[in-house]
């Protein structure tokens, strides 16, 4: 099963809402609908080259270290304020061993994720180069 859809499957049963923002980002949040900044806090998740990683929208990422609870993770991050957070506070990141992202290796990722959407648009036919 696709990595999106086993998270998201296991995050709804707990009042989180997920959704795909193109073929490997997946925001998480409480909200109905699209995602605002000032309802509740969210994140988004990408799994690119083999690894989980978190984005908050301040564009700050974070590597996600092989054997933790995503699903714990998201969960704990939603709980935590009421608004879009700039950071992963150091508490949640020291629990999780979440390691912050330098702007080369958060690039790679992007880079990573370029790559996967564009071979998934080819996958599907869609005609994009």
């Amino acid at each position: 099963m696709d990595p999106y859809r086993q998270l998201a499957k296991v995050l709804v049963e707990h009042g989180i809402r997920c959704y795909l923002q193109g073929a490997v980002q997946m925001v998480v949040s409480t909200q109905d609908g699209l995602v605002l900044p000032d309802r509740g806090n969210s994140f988004w998740l990408t799994r690119a080259a083999g690894e989980w990683h978190l984005f908050t929208w301040a564009s700050v990422g974070y590597r996600i270290p092989e054997g933790v609870d995503v699903a714990r993770l998201c969960r704990s991050c939603v709980a935590h304020g009421s608004s879009a957070m700039a950071t992963v506070p150091a508490q949640l990141a020291r629990e999780f061993g979440l390691c912050e992202l330098s702007d080369d290796e958060a690039e790679s990722v992007f880079a990573e994720m370029d790559k996967l959407d564009d071979s998934r648009a080819a996958a599907d036919g869609d005609g994009r180069d």
